[in-house]
């Protein structure tokens, strides 16, 4: 009974794993697992006692249990629940470089709030995971104005543990602290980057706008069932977003002075997806949305429950 439930436990965890990766369907890939072990115990169990023996049946318990505990901690790991520690100092002083993060993988949600802290990809297949904190949703126009965020023509609150730049004109050097740091000194000036002065790896990359990490867009953020009218300048904003979405290839023919998507002339587009805009709390040492663009709302994989300090 043990032997047959050990192979038809790893198989189905395998499986539960496949339908979540191809599907993000976590309640299928998850009863998976339990449907198929409840019925291997209900109709096996008694025949393979009656015909192993005894120590053969009691090693074959042990490593069932072994193997369970394996599987379960890998189901946990891929649905439920994650730790991750922190590589860099993007989310001081939130979260320090070192940290240990308890993410939540089980409840996604349909739409993420503004300030929630978020792990995520990119791009689907990518290794790398970023963790950032929602700023932008679907939907809002949001524009960076010397280091201060607006959201569709309002200013957000900036929390107090936020980092940027200050210059101390005691001694003219830069440095950074928080923003509740900086109000307790004096001689201190939040130091931004010029509205024209361009910043390297700035998004989009293909085309200069004059943005940097303190003055940045105003862009649209995409959402689901948004249409855009289509012109030369936003399609470097929105381009790659509709290729991934489409599959088609999207340029611009410059003889024609017209947009085609594959071979078809296009004006405009809707959206397939939600999008948002993610940005690091230590906003001078953070590479986030204003360097790699939206994100959609499919690669975030989890919410931020809580940290554990590093020694």
């Amino acid at each position: 009974m043990m032997l047959l439930r050990l192979i038809v436990l790893v198989i189905s965890v395998g499986i539960s794993i496949y339908i979540y990766t191809i599907s993000d369907n976590l309640w299928a890939s998850f009863c998976l697992v339990i449907i198929v072990e409840t019925l291997t115990v209900k109709y096996s169990s008694k025949f393979l006692k009656k015909h192993l023996r005894h120590k053969v049946f009691k090693t074959l318990t042990n490593l069932y249990v072994l193997i369970a505990t394996i599987c379960l901690a890998l189901v946990i790991k891929t649905v439920f629940i994650e730790i991750v520690v922190i590589p860099s100092g993007s989310m001081e002083a939130t979260i320090k470089r070192g940290d240990y993060c308890l993410i939540n993988k089980f409840i996604t949600s349909s739409y993420y709030k503004r300030n929630e802290i978020v792990v995520f990809r990119i791009n689907k297949n990518d290794k790398e995971k970023y963790i950032k904190r929602v700023i932008g949703l679907p939907g809002e126009k949001l524009k960076i104005v010397d280091s201060k965020v607006y959201v569709d023509g309002g200013a957000l609150n900036e929390k107090d543990n936020y980092i940027f730049s200050y210059k101390d004109f005691s001694n003219n050097q830069i440095s950074h602290y928080t923003i509740k740091t900086a109000e307790n000194k004096q001689n201190l000036q939040r130091h931004v980057k010029a509205p024209n002065s361009v910043a390297e790896n700035i998004f989009p990359k293909e085309k200069v706008f004059e943005w940097n990490g303190d003055n940045y867009g105003e862009v649209l953020i995409p959402g689901k069932g948004l249409n855009i009218m289509l012109n030369e300048d936003n399609l470097f904003v929105y381009g790659r977003f509709i290729e991934k979405e489409t599959n088609l290839n999207l340029r611009y023919d410059t003889s024609a002075k017209k947009i085609l998507l594959n071979d078809s002339v296009i004006t405009d587009y809707t959206f397939l997806n939600d999008y948002y805009f993610l940005m690091g709390d230590n906003r001078n040492g953070s590479r986030d949305s204003r360097h790699f663009g939206f994100i959609q709302q499919s690669n975030i994989e989890g919410q931020f429950i809580f940290n554990f300090k590093k020694k």
